[in-house]
């Protein structure tokens, strides 16, 4: 629906079909329709939705999704708030799937004196999430 080419996109079916996938978690889904809420593509940008869609296909084992929140949460999306230790703690989490977010060298969005803290602080929680496991493992 938000793709035809043999007529307009039609935005409100495509959003119905996503949602009901989202909500019954559907990881690509959860991840396409942040997508969406994050960039303001199609609909209203609104970054809390796109929050709450990322971090459930983050809670699911989505690297993509993990690094989607640790951009967030690093201020790399202006209008988000800035949480440098969970922005550390969703990159730690996904560097353990084996996903590059590229934060390192920004420091998590952090000055100077807190970007070591905040990396020691978010690797602390992404090691006790980890630990717990995810809600659900992505299919291969």
């Amino acid at each position: 629906y938000l793709t035809a080419r043999s007529q307009e996109p039609d935005v409100d079916t495509a959003l119905h079909w996503l949602g009901r996938a989202a909500g019954r978690e559907h990881v690509e889904a959860q991840l396409l329709l942040a997508d969406l809420y994050r960039a303001g593509n199609r609909v209203t940008k609104d970054l809390a939705a796109a929050a709450i869609w990322y971090g459930r296909a983050a809670d699911a084992g989505n690297a993509d999704a993990m690094c989607a929140m640790a951009r967030l949460y690093a201020g790399i999306e202006p209008g988000y708030h800035l949480d440098p230790p969970k922005a550390a703690m969703h990159d730690h989490m996904a560097q353990a799937l084996d996903k590059d977010c590229g934060l390192k060298d920004l420091g998590y969005g952090a000055s100077a004196a807190l970007a070591s803290w905040a990396k020691q602080e978010g690797v602390r929680l992404g090691e006790e999430r980890l630990a717990r496991g995810f809600t659900r493992r992505p299919a291969p």
